[in-house]
């Protein structure tokens, strides 16, 4: 991901410059009397086309991280017409112009402006300055784990209740559908039971990738986790629709009774890799397209998985089922193959992380 990088004077572009060059890649904003390709020393500026505020609002829009060579008061009133909610905005980071201090201005968890300020800082020597609650007391800030496994959080309002509470010392209980054995501090009670549920009084985390219920007391705060690890493993007949793939794919989550946003591959055998369908549906849910070799596929195809029909065309004795065990890196099948418009879908859950 590509950074933009606000820099207002002189000075501030010999930071860009910097950090660009940390990065690999990044695209700087400077006013137009400074961008010229002599001031670059690794790439060129790109001088604003509008006014300051307008050229942030665009900037804001499209980059998932910013980065202001500036004043913290400037780039706070930059931003502030630009805001959206915790979930849309990105991370903004403002970095002094003597690269002192990195400081996280917007989006610390959800965005990634805390971790991204600790990254800044160490190339820089800076110190590094977050204001977070949780992370100045080291507890667990679960917007910011989530998108670091690239999980959705349903009911996400809720979570500053059930950060507040932990902040408290209250008891917030954590169920997960496996065991959630990585350390987190606070007062956290978890499980994998889900009668254990009935015990939640001041916020409740629910890693699960199914569409049942968990019942919580009415009126206390809830946020759900949708990890990804759900492969649909598929086979289909040559020339098959990106739209039928699609709905085969949402049919199938829907009568497994999982969330479709817990999806993390398409998966086929390497005789589909061109298969047109397969690659749009892929692109449309925004996940990777997984191709596997066919002795990878006959290596983890169960006795019960094999079809003489489906050899006979293929070469081996299954696709959709081998391939979603495979997607999930070695998971369980929760939907056996099922089969329909020429299209074969098997569903396959892998560990949480």
């Amino acid at each position: 991901m590509k950074p933009a990088i606000i820099a207002l004077s002189a000075a501030g572009i010999k930071q860009a410059e910097m950090l660009r060059q940390i990065y690999g890649q990044a695209d700087i904003f400077v006013p137009p009397r400074l961008a010229t390709e002599a001031q670059s020393e690794s790439g060129s500026l790109q001088p604003f086309k509008n006014d300051f505020f307008t050229e942030v609002a665009g900037i804001f829009r499209v980059y998932r991280e910013i980065i202001f060579i500036s004043a913290v008061a400037v780039a706070v009133r930059a931003i502030a017409p630009c805001l959206v909610s915790k979930a849309e905005d990105p991370a903004v980071v403002v970095v002094d112009e003597k690269g002192q201090f990195a400081i996280s201005l917007l989006s610390g968890h959800l965005g990634g402006a805390n971790e991204l300020t600790g990254m800044i800082a160490s190339c820089f020597g800076a110190i590094e300055v977050i204001t977070t609650a949780t992370d100045g007391r080291g507890l667990p800030a679960f917007d910011d784990l989530a998108r670091k496994w690239g999980w959705t959080i349903e009911n996400l309002p809720d979570l500053k209740k059930i950060s507040a509470a932990l902040l408290e010392g209250l008891e917030i209980v954590l169920y997960s559908q496996q065991p959630f054995n990585l350390p987190l501090e606070g007062n956290i009670y978890r499980t994998t039971q889900i009668e254990e549920l009935s015990r939640v009084q001041n916020g409740a985390i629910l890693i699960s990738n199914r569409t049942d219920h968990l019942s919580v007391p009415t009126g206390t705060p809830q946020i759900t986790l949708r990890p990804r690890n759900v492969a649909a493993g598929l086979g289909c007949r040559r020339g098959i629709s990106a739209d039928e793939i699609i709905e085969a794919v949402r049919s199938a989550f829907f009568y497994a009774g999982l969330a479709l946003e817990s999806l993390n591959c398409l998966a086929s055998g390497e005789f589909k890799a061109d298969e047109v369908g397969l690659i749009e549906a892929a692109r449309y849910f925004d996940v990777p397209f997984k191709i596997f070799k066919g002795a990878e596929i006959q290596a983890a195809m169960g006795e019960s998985f094999s079809s003489a029909f489906v050899e006979e065309q293929v070469g081996v004795g299954a696709v959709a089922e081998p391939c979603a065990v495979l997607g999930s890196g070695g998971g369980e099948i929760v939907l056996p193959v099922r089969r329909g418009g020429g299209i074969t879908v098997s569903l396959a859950e892998g560990e949480l992380f």
